[in-house]
């Protein structure tokens, strides 16, 4: 790929991020003042369950569809993660029926295999149109979900978190709907893989479930930990702060990461199998990356709770400080987590799960202090400085593999 192709590719896919979130953002101020801080609290839980749930659902299998040089083996491997991911929504669907049908609970808990279901598929669907280049069928399924997301929790806001829930199942089903139209012709290519080839490419890549789920167990863990920790030492208004905070900056921001990811996993992943280095488009990456994050951040740094204050009302000031805390580590992460995609192109998901667990144990300490001090901002401020050199480590890592000077 040309470096002016990346940079087309990349282009394409965060200005359809960026469209897809206008809507979201331009609702914001309206979407936060029909539902209160109870109430996104309930749906950060909620999705803070989805996503423990994710990295098992592909059983991680939508990793490997970009590296066969063969398409007979890579729909070979898209089969084994669709496998996977209808095993786990059964599985699931199972759990949460006899929890509900048995021990009573709130029937938001009965969505929650829909919505793991639709993500797993898309999950898979983006891997294989990563893999063939069809940026502008990822880029419209982006700007789908964009549009219905918002447009659907604003309709069903009399429902409460239940309308917030709702509107991210219908906003993920719009994606999931274009791709499946997308790769209809695909479906006949599903049919003719044989059962052996199928068990071959799942023995063949056994080390991403093997290394890669647990990692990534880990990995959801630690991001949702001060979620689930803050919902136990503080009121439930205030992880709707904290949740309300990740809904402004995070998924945005994540939109426009992963634009980056998926045009710069496609190209690593062709460079390193030929040269056996992707340092070029690493470096490349990275300086884009880093140009692309400073400058917000350092506004949110200075002036987060007046922004958030004049931008969504009084009543999340809070998440402004929250914000205010957390830029340092919103800024280096940003920078580090598309890049981090090397130590699974060149093999090192050892390597990888052991930073994960690094990570999670330095995320605990820096919130053990804040509940030390009983205080939600000292807790944010640890997380911002502590868990910004971790990520500045995983850069080297993820530097040194590109180069291919690590040994595995």
């Amino acid at each position: 790929m040309r470096p002016s192709q990346f940079v087309k590719n990349v282009a394409l896919l965060a200005s359809s991020a960026v469209f897809a979130q206008a809507i979201p953002v331009a609702l914001s101020p309206v979407i936060s003042r029909l539902y209160d801080p109870a109430q996104f609290g309930v749906f950060a839980v909620f999705m803070s369950a989805i996503a423990i749930i994710s990295p098992l659902t592909t059983g991680r299998y939508d990793i490997p569809i970009l590296l066969p040089r063969s398409n007979a083996n890579a729909i070979a491997i898209l089969c084994v993660a669709l496998i996977s991911t209808a095993a786990i929504t059964l599985l699931l669907a199972i759990a949460v029926s006899i929890h509900h049908f048995v021990a009573g609970g709130e029937i938001i808990v009965l969505l929650l295999p829909l919505l793991v279901m639709i993500a797993g598929f898309v999950q898979c669907s983006y891997a294989w149109e990563n893999r063939n280049e069809r940026y502008r069928n990822m880029a419209a399924s982006r700007i789908g979900r964009g549009v219905f997301l918002p447009i659907s929790q604003l309709l069903l806001h009399t429902f409460g978190s239940v309308g917030l829930v709702c509107g991210q199942i219908i906003g993920e089903a719009t994606a999931a709907a274009w791709l499946l139209v997308c790769q209809r012709h695909e479906i006949a290519l599903i049919k003719s893989v044989s059962v052996s080839r199928i068990m071959r490419q799942a023995t063949k890549h056994a080390s991403f479930p093997l290394y890669s789920v647990p990692a990534g167990l880990v990995n959801v863990f630690s991001a949702q930990m001060p979620l689930l920790l803050l919902s136990s030492f503080f009121s439930i208004e205030t992880v709707g702060f904290y949740g309300f905070t990740n809904r402004v900056l995070a998924a945005p921001l994540n939109l426009i990461a992963n634009a980056f990811l998926d045009v710069f996993k496609q190209q690593a992943s062709r460079d390193f199998a030929a040269d056996g280095s992707c340092s070029r488009v690493f470096a490349d990456t990275f300086w884009k990356l880093a140009i692309l994050s400073a400058p917000p951040f350092i506004v949110l740094g200075l002036f987060g709770p007046r922004i958030f204050s004049f931008v969504f009302g009084e009543k999340w000031i809070i998440s402004g400080e929250f914000a205010r805390a957390l830029s340092i580590l919103f800024c280096v992460r940003f920078v580090a987590t598309p890049l981090s995609y090397v130590l699974f192109i060149t093999g090192r998901q050892r390597m990888n799960l052991f930073w994960q667990i690094g990570l999670f144990v330095v995320t605990g300490a820096a919130l053990a202090i804040g509940f030390a001090d009983e205080s939600v901002e000292t807790a944010l401020w640890a997380m911002s400085f502590l868990l910004t050199p971790m990520y500045v480590l995983n850069l080297w890592m993820s530097y040194r593999s590109a180069v291919g000077v690590v040994t595995r």
